[in-house]
């Protein structure tokens, strides 16, 4: 009798929470030793967790980055994939962007007629007030933290990095989507340059240098929505804004992968990423 393949040691509870009005799927991953040890935090966890899951393992394995505990932000109804495509819409956007949403909903990612957005305000809400502070008293952790988001999700963790960076240490923003309600993610930028709590952390963009790549038998509208996101380009200008206002507190670089499309990039580009953003004489000794 054949069984589902799972990924050793991880496994998934539900947690409905307040803020978002939803039932999460969070999957965790536990560290490869004992005692308190950094936290990594995944978006899209019905779609990427088990490509990170075992790229940490490999990257643990090499010494590359430190035993760490994963935690990976999913949906209960993960098994419905049009509830998912259409939530995290939602959830990683900081506002409404109609045009994007009615191209989504061309490009068949919802049955429902409709996709929502501006949830990102509830959503960190949800890691700060009721994830994080789940994290700590479930698991022996210390208080560095890395988010890591692709697409949508990068979108998301460029948000958190404006909105609210010392939530975590490191950020690896993958391919994110700045183009959602442009320019609204470069005027958040210039409202943080303004405040006490800037911008800090150790942040790497990673992107691949064929991201408006799509395969023609795709629908026009989902070829129109990447043709018009510019994915490349505005990563590159967010680095360069960034860079520019020189944050006592901030690092960041910026990587284009040869060859990478936005749908490939995210497997080579989440590694690199983690790589990149441990440092390791900080993290873990040498052997």
């Amino acid at each position: 009798m054949s069984e589902p393949a799972r990924i050793v040691n991880a496994s998934t509870r539900t947690y409905t929470s307040n803020a978002c009005g939803v039932d999460f799927r969070l999957y965790v991953q536990p560290p490869m030793m004992e005692g308190p040890c950094p936290v990594i935090v995944s978006l899209d966890a019905d779609l990427m967790f088990g490509a990170i899951a075992e790229s940490i393992n490999m990257l643990v394995a090499g010494a590359e980055i430190p035993p760490v505990l994963h935690v990976g932000i999913g949906y209960a109804a993960s098994a419905d994939p049009t509830f998912v495509y259409s939530r995290r819409t939602l959830d990683f956007s900081p506002i409404e962007d109609t045009w994007h949403q009615d191209q989504l909903v061309a490009s068949g990612m919802s049955i429902y007629g409709r996709i929502e957005g501006g949830g990102a305000p509830d959503l960190l809400s949800f890691i700060e007030s009721e994830l994080l502070p789940w994290i700590s008293s479930n698991y022996e952790t210390t208080d560095d933290r890395t988010l890591v988001g692709h697409s949508m999700g990068g979108l998301f963790a460029n948000y958190v990095l404006l909105e609210r960076s010392a939530l975590f240490n490191r950020y690896v923003i993958g391919s994110p989507w700045l183009n959602w309600a442009f320019p609204d993610m470069f005027d958040r930028e210039v409202a943080a340059a303004e405040r006490s709590d800037q911008p800090s952390g150790r942040v790497l963009f990673v992107c691949g240098e064929r991201e408006a790549e799509l395969n023609p038998v795709l629908p026009d509208s989902m070829r129109e929505l990447f043709g018009k996101a510019n994915i490349l380009e505005l990563a590159k200008r967010m680095h360069r804004q960034l860079s520019a206002r020189q944050y006592p507190g901030l690092e960041t670089q910026m990587v284009v992968m040869p060859l990478q499309t936005h749908f490939t990039g995210m497997l080579a580009g989440i590694p690199l990423g983690l790589k990149t953003v441990f440092s390791l004489a900080e993290t873990h000794p040498q052997k």
